[in-house]
């Protein structure tokens, strides 16, 4: 029943996000990226509702806990990139006290699948090896995409080397266990299907993210607006995937 609340509240605000981003689009007002952001921010608030509703259901569960603490953060960094625009506008894209509410968000998402869901599930095994194996190339494609972007920074100027560098260190591990909890088979363990598409989900955020940040570099404006609308609809999934998730682990 929860699930399907957080699922409802997630479609409306998902389908008015739509609505209102293809008007944008179309309308394309002077300051685009800031009404992109507003309509970002305006599904922020859902999404940490859900995650605080989801989190009150079992105070015990720190898992719940870590996606509020993610979606808090992520929050906070659009709350000061708003204001950054709308006081001082778009300038040149550096590190800011933004992106250490994002990469708070992105340290939550780790602290919620390494220390909760990693531990749990036995994958030493030897014929589990090339699994282990198989999920280095999750990692090896995000450093692989903030190689290019350093070059992009150091060929052409545009950008901060330090906030390549960071974001990079920190969707890497992440990268790799996301994406070994989502390839590793389910017979070992029933709890890897149910935690499945929160594991997915987590991985498409960081693809898009870093899609969007390819996007602000090479200055594409349409690659650009259509990864802050996916940003919105899959923050908008993380309370109905982690509580249907959770769900399915305790039953399994």
């Amino acid at each position: 029943m929860q699930k399907n609340k957080y699922f409802v509240v997630s479609l409306i605000t998902a389908g008015i996000a739509s609505a209102v981003s293809a008007y944008m689009m179309i309308a394309k007002p002077i300051r685009l990226e800031l009404a992109l952001n507003w309509i970002q921010l305006g599904c922020l608030f859902p999404a940490l509702y859900c995650t605080i509703d989801c989190a009150g259901k079992d105070k015990t569960n720190l898992f719940c806990q870590f996606q509020v603490g993610a979606v808090s953060c992520f929050a906070l960094g659009q709350i000061y990139w708003v204001l950054h625009l709308l006081i001082i506008g778009y300038d040149e894209r550096t590190f800011s006290i933004s992106d250490l509410s994002w990469i708070g968000f992105y340290l939550f998402l780790f602290s919620a699948v390494f220390g909760f869901i990693n531990p749990i599930i036995k994958d030493k095994k030897k014929e589990l090896r090339k699994y282990r194996a198989a999920a280095l190339l999750a990692p090896a494609a995000f450093i692989a995409a903030g190689a290019v972007q350093l070059l992009e920074v150091i060929q052409n100027g545009f950008g901060d080397i330090f906030y390549v560098a960071v974001y990079t260190a920190v969707m890497a591990p992440l990268s790799y266990y996301t994406f070994k909890l989502s390839i590793l088979p389910e017979k070992i363990d029933l709890r890897l299907k149910a935690m499945r598409p929160y594991n997915i989900l987590i991985l498409a955020i960081m693809t898009v993210d870093t899609a969007w940040t390819f996007s602000d570099l090479a200055n594409h404006g349409s690659l650009f607006c259509l990864c802050e609308f996916l940003l919105c609809i899959l923050l908008l999934s993380i309370a109905p995937t982690a509580y249907g998730g959770i769900r399915k682990w305790t039953t399994c």
